[in-house]
């Protein structure tokens, strides 16, 4: 399964284009973001039973530059370079706040019938300064191609329409799919 996918940012010019292969996803985001050009490229490895099992993120606009790379280990730990982090031992899920690429990871591995919800945390990758924090969230499944995502701890809510593979076709008023 190699598809390439083109998402268009709603609230102001944008645009996040991902490649979709096997266990990555590979993808670059032009955007005008919090009242400034932003540029961000990002790769995350996974596997749909064991979720994230690493990220590179670059980021850059006129004030940051920053890179980031994150590898779980075999055990569950999370490493940023050579940095244990454990913090964040035992999450299974990436979470990139600023593109719906990531939201198809945690679909797949949870895999809901219509009517199930379920609770994870994910490890949220901030942006533009690519800190990290843990992030409680929930999907719901409410029909065959929507989902109800839910920040536990903001209380943000956005309705995610799927396709067939569980990839974003629109997330809330926030990212729109224009191309497959």
């Amino acid at each position: 399964m190699e598809q390439a996918v083109l998402w268009t940012w709603i609230p102001s010019p944008g645009f996040d284009y991902c490649e979709w292969k096997m266990d990555c996803l590979q993808g670059h985001i032009i955007a005008y973001y919090q009242s400034s050009p932003i540029f961000v490229s990002y790769v995350v490895e996974w596997t749909d039973n064991e979720g994230a099992s690493a990220a590179w993120v670059s980021c850059r606009n006129t004030e940051i530059r920053k890179n980031l790379h994150l590898k779980r280990g075999t055990r569950g730990q999370w490493w940023r370079e050579n940095s244990l982090l454990p913090q964040f031992e035992g999450l299974a899920d990436i979470d990139l706040g600023i593109s719906p690429a990531t939201n198809t990871l945690p679909l797949r591995r949870l895999s809901l019938a219509v009517g199930q919800k379920a609770e994870l945390t994910a490890l949220w990758v901030r942006f533009p300064d690519l800190s990290l924090a843990r992030l409680n969230q929930r999907y719901t499944r409410l029909r065959r191609d929507t989902y109800l995502y839910e920040s536990l701890e903001s209380g943000y809510t956005a309705e995610l329409r799927v396709d067939e593979n569980f990839r974003v076709i629109t997330y809330g008023d926030v990212w729109k799919r224009v191309g497959l």
